[in-house]
Order: structure tokens, then C-alpha cells, then sequence
């Protein structure tokens, strides 16, 4: 997908370079209505599309584990946006800011061009979002392998036909052969190069004050003293004089008064 602002925000599309016997070996014989590369149409997102998905990023609250997205999506001076998110993107905002949009302007009846461009939209960022989530579940069942084939596929069909022209990235081709690792080695959530990759990121930004040596030590202090807190509220014994403490407190405030 591509913003109005220029800033290309799709994951690839397939041509020559990309596995052609993976999409083309199996596709339907029929007519696929390609735009043109050098058309002002081709599917990309609309200045005012964006401020819905701007506005989106402000008013949404998630929960405080989930990292955060620039609020000036699309602009320059944030940078290039980090794998996790483009996963936050199409997990939550897209979902809930855009793809009610094209559902609405599809209802509406707009003008037969426009509907391609919102169509060819509607249906990349609907099946990479399912991809997205099916991806990053924490358990995947081997007899679900077929529909992430499907959805691969069909998200591949859709950039061949609305972005003939991009070249096909090689993330996008590794995507194809997901299947065959997890059945070896199970979801790519716990085994992706990518979720190391955040692990390392968190730990990297971890305060160090300098003393990096210090860091296992320090970790394993407040493990243990993490871990005797912990037992010390499972005894009996602690409960019933942490209660009596309680009450003796209680006892004495309510006197004074």
C-alpha cells in the first residue's frame, strides 16, 4: 500500500523476481484488471484517508504493553517505521479506521474507477491483516497450515494486480514456505528472526548506567528477591500475621480518633 504522501507502505508485489511458480503456477484462467503503473490511480491512500487513520492513532487506547505508532504517520521526519509497527498497524488501526471507510464508500456507490482503487485497498489490507494475526497467534494448529497458504496467495494475486510494477521483496517471498516451519519448529511467534530481533531491541534499551557487567547480577538479585516475596505471601503464617498487623493498625487509628 502506498500513502498520498509518496511513502511506499506495501510489503512487495509479485513479478519476475518473485516466485512465479508459488502465484502464477496456480492462478485462475481468467482476465485480472491491472492499472497502470504510471497512473495517478493506482491504488495508494488519499490525504484524507490518512487524517482518518491520524486521528485513529490519537483517540485509540490500548493497553500499555503494546508500543506506540507515530501520530504523524506518513510524514518524513518519523523515519521508517520498525517490523512491530507495521504489525501494530494493520493489527488494530487499519482494521478499525480505514477498512469501515471503503466498506462505506463501496455502499455508497462511488464512481467505477475510484471502486477498483478502494477494492483493490480493501482487499490487500483486509487478507494482510489476517495474515498478520494468523502469524503471530501463540499457538497454530497443523490443519490451519491450508488457509495461510490461501491467504499468502491471495494476498499476492491482489499486489500482482493492483501494483503490476513494484518489484516482489524477498520478505514477502519468505512468507510462502511459513507453513512448512511451523510444522517443524511451531509458531514463528516464539521462533521468527523478528521476535528475537525485539527481544535484543528491549534489552538493548534496558538503563545500564554504565554497568553492563552488572546487569546478570542485578537481574538475578531481583529475581530471588521476587521469588521470596512470592513464597513469603503463599505461607499461611504470613497471611495471618500480615492480617493481625492489619487489624492492630486499624485498631489503633480508629482509637487515636
Amino acid at each position: 500500500m502506498a500513502t498520498a504522501s509518496g511513502e511506499d507502505t506495501s510489503t512487495g508485489s509479485d513479478d519476475d523476481s518473485g516466485s512465479d511458480d508459488t502465484v502464477r503456477g496456480v492462478q485462475p484462467r481468467g482476465r485480472h484488471v491491472q492499472l497502470p503503473v504510471g497512473d495517478k490511480d493506482c491504488p495508494r491512500l488519499f490525504p484524507d484517508e490518512l487524517d482518518v487513520v491520524r486521528q485513529t492513532i490519537l483517540h485509540t487506547v490500548l493497553p500499555s504493553w503494546i508500543d506506540r505508532v507515530p501520530q504523524n504517520l506518513g510524514s518524513a521526519c518519523h523515519g521508517s517505521l520498525k517490523a512491530a509497527e507495521w504489525l501494530i498497524l494493520y493489527k488494530f488501526y487499519y482494521t478499525i479506521a480505514l477498512i469501515p471507510l471503503w466498506i462505506r464508500s463501496k455502499d455508497e456507490g462511488s464512481p467505477s474507477q475510484s471502486n477498483t482503487r478502494t477494492s483493490l485497498l480493501l482487499e490487500s489490507t483486509t487478507t494482510l491483516s489476517q495474515v498478520a494475526h494468523f502469524l503471530t497467534l501463540p499457538t497454530i494448529k497443523v490443519q490451519d497450515l491450508p488457509e495461510l497458504d490461501s491467504l499468502i496467495l491471495k494476498y499476492r494475486q491482489c499486489l500482482l494486480t493492483g501494483w503490476p510494477g513494484k518489484s516482489s521483496k524477498p520478505n514477502l517471498h519468505l512468507t510462502q514456505h511459513f507453513s512448512d516451519v511451523i510444522r517443524r519448529f511451531g509458531p514463528p511467534r516464539s521462533t521468527a528472526a523478528w521476535a528475537q530481533e525485539r527481544v535484543n531491541g528491549m534489552l538493548q534499551r534496558l538503563p545500564t548506567n554504565n554497568h553492563p557487567d552488572n546487569i546478570p547480577k542485578t537481574l538475578l538479585n531481583k529475581w530471588h528477591i521476587n521469588s521470596n516475596l512470592r513464597s513469603l505471601e503463599n505461607e499461611p503464617s504470613y497471611v495471618r500475621s500480615s492480617t493481625e498487623q492489619d487489624l492492630e493498625i486499624a485498631a489503633s487509628t480508629t482509637t487515636q480518633l
